[in-house]
């Protein structure tokens, strides 16, 4: 068994654990934040836009629709890149904890019971050099002796104790990954720190991808029950003890799980609380109110009103002359003043009496 290259391959995975840490999570969350600051800049671009073509010009048409279209766009894509953010910094503070409380504890403990394994074999060495080599001499039975006793005395399990303990060094000082409030400054407070935006412009996309990310977590959970499944059926435990490649793959997706499952209810949290209610715009577009045009002014008609020959005030008395041309003579029921009028060729009409309007009041 190669002891040295077991120990060299754990040196290097503990190295690439540190790059991950340092480097792939650090420029994972730059890289998203440089995506915000470049579409936080085009939204204000468009808005400002939108604003003096409204201010300066207030009228619409085919350049306006153009401008609205743009600004949507705009506003859509800063949306969804700020959720993609908040998922990312939740994601990556998941690993980056992961990583620091699970995955360097765990490789640090791998790498001790290698070593640990190492001197067990030496000693067995050591045990059929001791057995082999009883030579009769009083001198060499005394140094017989002397060997057997520090064999003997050699305990695997506390080898490494004092090195341990002098070598010791601090837990590594977690990274803070906070979400950066100045970009949301100027976005009329629909986009806030750390809480996703769910809105008409964001709601396919937030349930397109929670589908996602319970179907990964679904997977995710299968592979780990696979692979404890596969690490209890084996029948050498040693093996299984020096073998780091089972522990790391179930480490790994120990931390896709949590990752997945962050983003799932940081989802899943943001779509409960708003329930039942309507979506809210994701535009700002109130601003069209307060520039629309004003109604038109309808010229009212400026001739004096000349009493009895004006149109409306006539329009009774002409009904009553178009009146005889259109019924037979009207028949009168002497109890209650009702007038029957028999139009031509239609059924019996009843036809009360108008009172003038001041006797309407006294009645």
């Amino acid at each position: 068994m190669n002891f040295h290259l077991i120990s060299s391959h754990i040196c290097k995975s503990s190295v690439s654990c540190g790059g991950i840490s340092g480097r792939w999570l650090t420029d994972d969350v730059a890289r998203k934040k440089t995506e915000y600051q470049k579409n936080l800049e085009a939204y204000k671009l468009t808005r400002a836009r939108f604003e003096e073509h409204y201010v300066n010009r207030g009228r619409g048409g085919r350049k306006l629709d153009d401008v609205r279209e743009k600004y949507q766009k705009a506003c859509r894509k800063l949306h969804l890149t700020h959720n993609e953010y908040v998922l990312l910094l939740g994601a990556v503070a998941e690993c980056e904890h992961d990583l620091r409380s699970c995955y360097l504890p765990s490789l640090l403990r791998r790498q001790q019971t290698i070593h640990e394994e190492f001197i067990v074999a030496w000693k067995r060495i050591l045990q059929n050099t001791v057995k082999y080599s009883d030579f009769t001499s009083e001198k060499f039975q005394e140094i017989h002796a002397r060997v057997q006793t520090a064999v003997d005395s050699i305990k695997p399990l506390e080898e490494y104790k004092d090195f341990i303990g002098k070598h010791r060094t601090r837990p590594a000082s977690p990274l803070r990954f906070t979400f950066d409030e100045n970009l949301v400054d100027d976005t009329s407070g629909k986009l806030l720190p750390n809480k996703l935006t769910v809105d008409n412009l964001t709601i396919d996309w937030l349930r397109s991808r929670l589908n996602e990310l319970e179907n990964s977590l679904k997977s995710t959970l299968q592979n780990r029950q696979a692979t404890q499944s596969s690490n209890e059926n084996t029948c050498d435990p040693r093996m299984t003890m020096l073998d780091y490649s089972r522990e790391r793959e179930e480490l790994r997706l120990r931390c896709q799980e949590k990752k997945l499952q962050r983003q799932v209810e940081v989802i899943r949290g943001a779509l409960n609380e708003l329930g039942c209610e309507e979506l809210p715009s994701g535009c700002d577009l109130s601003m069209e109110g307060s520039f629309a045009e004003p109604p038109p002014v309808i010229k009212r008609n400026t001739v004096a009103d000349t009493g009895m020959f004006t149109l409306r005030r006539n329009q009774r008395f002409l009904t009553m002359i178009k009146t005889p041309f259109k019924t037979v003579p009207a028949t009168s029921n002497n109890g209650n003043g009702i007038i029957r009028a028999n139009s031509v060729g239609s059924s019996v009409k009843t036809i009360r009496p108008r009172l003038p309007v001041c006797l309407q009041l006294k009645v």
